[in-house]
């Protein structure tokens, strides 16, 4: 005679609404997960918590923040299948607003932000001694000192405020 028992492991478990406390920045859709938490971004927005506005359309992104469609951010740059960060030196607000421009942001008041403001990059420093000349439309158009040919730190990492 065979005894089948069914055993029950019963659990004192309580479920804790991870999305309670709203840690999903920027409209953010917050969705509970066995002991954590995910961010559903819109469009633009990337990081765990959709804090950072990313703008990824060429070559070129901004990595940072979308304030009441005011964006500011490191400025990185895309070449030999690596994304890297453009050095300070020389970034003024004519750079700022053509790297704007390029990503289809408002760019009219844009202004260059130096000494690594929206935090350092790693990897590559790939332009050095940026000099964008008048109203061109393209970052890429923009004289520099060649790829990777720079005398930086990321703690000199260029940004933009586009406005």
């Amino acid at each position: 005679m065979f005894v089948f028992y069914r055993i029950y492991y019963g659990t004192n478990r309580q479920e804790v609404d991870h999305c309670r406390s709203r840690p999903c920045q920027n409209g953010a859709i917050c969705r509970n997960a066995t002991f954590t938490y995910s961010c559903s971004c819109p469009s633009r927005y990337t990081g765990k918590n959709c804090e950072s506005a990313f703008v990824s359309s060429h070559p070129y992104r901004l990595i940072g923040i979308n304030i009441n469609d005011k964006y500011g951010g490191r400025v990185e740059v895309y070449h030999n299948g690596d994304w890297g960060t453009v050095c300070d030196d020389s970034w003024d607000n004519t750079d700022a607003r053509i790297f704007c421009k390029s990503l289809n942001l408002p760019y009219s008041n844009a202004l260059a932000v130096e000494r690594a403001y929206f935090g350092q990059g790693k990897g590559t420093i790939w332009l050095d001694n940026v000099g964008c000349i008048g109203s061109k439309s393209n970052f890429g158009s923009c004289r520099h000192n060649g790829w990777a040919v720079e005398d930086c730190s990321h703690g000199e990492d260029a940004g933009v405020l586009c406005f």
